[in-house]
């Protein structure tokens, strides 16, 4: 008996280990701003599905709308997210994200300080270094958690530095909340024309957008997605302030809608 309440232990512990540094977490939605970004864009995380395979775990997120590019004319209704189509979570520590060209993007969340790992791979044989450069505690929402900050290098085959826009870039990965700062995975590693208007520099090459963690669900905390239940929420006394336009020459008419009433 002993024995198998020692075991438990160790399993229960072992789980426990694991899901630290987690790069996305199912547990709630999270939204993040880009602040590099035209027009400040907001990306969501919501995992709808979570399969388990053997000893790794795959994550879903929602699906997005892709735009076409230039002068094609039909876009893609079920596109894959900023996260790529999937996320893997080995049971070896590494977390894997693809981007739109299928290949893998690794995170080490077991690394410790000064650790590093082939990040992503170039068809031309050269790859991106991660390396933790840091690991403290930080405050964002209002909550102190401990972060490892990974920083990225490109090499060449021969592992030498070669000169990118990436080299330098960062990201913040905390151990109860996931990525707090991170970047646009799908796109990643920003070498061709994006396509989805949500980096709102559609067109541009060689961008870097870093998104940062504005809030989340769960309990509710910082930003979060707005519900009909906080749209419709009028109370007595509230005042609707619109503008009808019936032409583009006349200067439109105004109203203000009153609430006299409310029935629960």
């Amino acid at each position: 008996m002993k024995i198998l309440l020692f075991l438990i232990c160790i399993i229960v512990y072992s789980n426990i280990i694991a899901q630290n540094y987690r790069v996305i977490k199912s547990d709630a939605e999270y939204y993040f701003l880009c602040n590099t970004c035209n027009y400040k864009d907001i990306n969501g995380i919501r995992i709808d599905s979570v399969q388990p395979i053997a000893n790794d775990t795959i994550l879903l997120n929602f699906k997005t709308m892709r735009n076409p590019i230039f002068s094609d004319t039909c876009g893609n209704l079920y596109g894959a997210s900023w996260l790529g189509n999937k996320i893997i979570l080995k049971s070896n520590g590494y977390n894997y994200f693809f981007n739109k060209y299928s290949d893998t993007i690794k995170i080490n969340t077991l690394a410790h300080i000064n650790d590093n790992w082939n990040f992503y791979k170039f068809p031309n044989k050269n790859y991106i270094e991660a390396t933790i450069v840091n690991i403290d505690t930080t405050l964002f929402l209002n909550i102190i958690d401990s972060v490892k900050i990974i920083e990225l290098q490109v090499k060449d085959s021969l592992g030498n530095n070669v000169s990118n826009n990436i080299n330098n870039s960062t990201f913040t990965l905390s151990k109860n909340y996931g990525f707090v700062k991170m970047p646009d995975f799908y796109e990643f590693p920003y070498d061709s024309i994006p396509d989805v208007t949500s980096t709102s520099i559609e067109g541009l090459q060689n961008y870097s957008p870093e998104y940062y963690l504005i809030g989340k669900t769960n309990p509710n905390i910082g930003i979060v997605n707005i519900t009909a239940e906080n749209i419709f929420d009028y109370n007595v006394g509230d005042e609707f302030h619109t503008e009808k336009i019936n032409t583009i020459f006349g200067p439109g008419t105004k109203y203000i809608i009153l609430t006299i009433n409310k029935v629960i």
